[in-house]
């Protein structure tokens, strides 16, 4: 008897879960207020009877609820794939962020450890460029002293040769005076005349040694920026000092960045002193140089 039970039981279950229980289903759904009103109303059958006839509509109360419950028979596999598919891919977001976040910590010391390593890096090599700034400093300091030291001495000899000079231009005056008081006698005049002589050449040699020795010192100091000895801006300042006291000399700095500006010819008690383009004196390599290359 049990197994009787037992398989009608399942055969209604089999009935159920197939076409016939979504139909049932769909029919309870679309007439659940006429089967409350039928089994739960205090009408009479009578009553009862004649209200459904009145309000059951063919359509909506039977042939929808089949069409719906064909419908959800066929929807029903494939929603279920497709809340299986859901469920899939959220399971398995969640075991992403799981392991995200069992990882986090572990990543986040790892990328912590490799940002230090890169600030130590950074600092080390910072701290090598310093160093070689610093000596690159101290070297450009000391040719500039010793740039502004020849220049002090080129300016000493100046002034020595201007007093020679202002001397010269004396004897020459006391000369002239000389001349124009023996101009009656030609004798006179004309031992005026060998004595000027020899004073011009006395002047002109001096005048020559003096220039010489200025073409020296302008060739040091040539050779210096033209090796690459000084910076821009320390080449500035000693052509400017040189081009103040009246001369003016053609650089050629391979450190220069901007183009040289040459001021104008200056004169120096009514004598133009022209700029002068000297012979270079021979200077050792440059090892800023070669460190730069």
């Amino acid at each position: 008897m049990k197994e009787i039970v037992d398989d009608t039981i399942e055969g209604v279950k089999g009935r159920l879960s197939g076409l016939y229980g979504y139909i049932a289903t769909s029919l309870f759904l679309f007439n659940w207020s006429n089967i409350y009103f039928l089994f739960f109303s205090q009408k009479t059958a009578e009553q009862k009877i004649s209200s459904l006839y009145i309000s059951f509509d063919i359509l909506v109360n039977l042939v929808i609820p089949i069409l719906f419950g064909f419908i959800m028979c066929a929807l029903a596999p494939r929603i279920n794939v497709l809340m299986k598919s859901i469920h899939k891919k959220a399971t398995l977001e969640d075991k992403r962020l799981q392991f995200d976040n069992d990882n986090y910590i572990p990543r986040l010391q790892l990328d912590e450890e490799l940002r230090i390593d890169e600030k130590k890096s950074t600092r080390d090599s910072l701290v090598l460029e310093i160093e070689s700034l610093k000596e690159t400093l101290t070297i450009a300091t000391e040719h500039m002293e010793s740039a502004i030291k020849a220049k002090d001495e080129v300016d000493a000899q100046k002034v020595s040769l201007m007093l020679e000079i202002s001397k010269k231009q004396d004897e020459l005056s006391s000369i002239d005076i000389e001349l124009t008081a023996l101009k009656t006698d030609y004798g006179s005049y004309q031992k005026l005349k060998d004595s000027y002589l020899n004073a011009s050449n006395a002047l002109m040699s001096s005048n020559l040694k003096r220039d010489e020795q200025v073409d020296i010192l302008l060739g040091i100091i040539k050779a210096i920026i033209d090796n690459g000895y000084v910076t821009q801006e320390v080449e500035d300042l000693i052509n400017k000092r040189i081009e103040d006291t009246g001369y003016q000399i053609p650089t050629e700095n391979p450190l220069r960045m901007v183009p040289r500006k040459y001021q104008d010819a200056k004169s120096f008690d009514e004598a133009v002193l022209i700029g002068r383009d000297p012979e270079k004196t021979t200077l050792p390599p440059n090892p800023l140089m070669f460190d730069k290359n």
